[in-house]
């Protein structure tokens, strides 16, 4: 396939949560860094092209030049691109609009609140975009389907979130399973081919037809709060033990 990949992260500065989340250290390393980390490897690796960090932070820009110089292209966010409502796909349009060069190519975007996105699903996911060139997404199996999920009415009953009566509910899982599809959610990698042209005509990613998945059994920590980055934690620290042959107490 003759199309560029564009491995894409972004992170802002002003997240509320977790406050300055996406440059928290995680084993000594930015969350940030270690998801560019991953797509500078693709790169090397010959499976895309161009790496971006997106990012409104100039001491996050800074570091990247100074960690990564010329292998990776900076995309200076300014305050009108970096707000709590400002969705990926309007900021990988305001990348285009700088770099109108690289309108032509895919965009590869990777999380970095999902630092322990395995390198192998990464590496599928380019391979299956390359067969299909269309949008293809990291999946993994929920485990609550939303058929066994639950709302609260105005009087305050509880009620199935896809139904109104609780007779239609049904609350066994191996039932559910019988009776509907599994249910997936995405863990936060896609590739999305004629990304200028789609996103000119709607920024909201997941408003294409053609979507494919790529299943993820990597572990997943979504980090938005404290206790999501203490968990991550707690597993990078396992992860440290298992190479070194230290999981005696696991």
């Amino acid at each position: 396939m003759s199309q560029q990949i564009t491995g894409f992260v972004a992170f802002r500065k002003g997240s509320k949560r977790l406050a300055l989340k996406n440059g928290r250290l995680l084993g000594g390393t930015p969350l940030y860094q270690i998801a560019l980390n991953k797509l500078i490897l693709l790169k090397r690796q010959g499976y895309i092209h161009n790496v971006v960090a997106s990012t409104d932070c100039v001491e996050w820009q800074e570091a990247c030049r100074r960690e990564y110089g010329n292998e990776l292209i900076i995309h200076n966010r300014s305050e009108a691109i970096s707000g709590d409502l400002i969705n990926e796909g309007e900021v990988i349009l305001d990348f285009f609009n700088q770099y109108p060069d690289l309108r032509g190519s895919a965009i590869f975007l990777l999380l970095c609140t999902y630092p322990f996105l395995d390198s192998k699903v990464l590496v599928d996911i380019v391979e299956t975009y390359n067969k299909v060139a269309s949008s293809v997404y990291a999946i993994k199996e929920s485990h609550h389907m939303p058929q066994k999920l639950l709302r609260i009415n105005q009087e305050g009953q509880l009620r199935p979130y896809l139904y109104d009566s609780m007779k239609q509910f049904e609350a066994n899982t191996k039932k559910l399973k019988e009776l509907y599809p599994l249910a997936y959610y995405s863990t936060g990698a896609f590739l999305i081919d004629d990304a200028f042209e789609k996103l000119s005509n709607d920024t909201n990613l997941w408003n294409h037809d053609r979507i494919y998945g790529v299943n993820d059994h990597s572990f997943h920590v979504d980090i938005d709060t404290e206790e999501d980055f203490f968990m991550a934690e707690i597993y990078f620290e396992y992860l440290s033990r298992k190479l070194s042959g230290n999981t005696e107490k696991d």
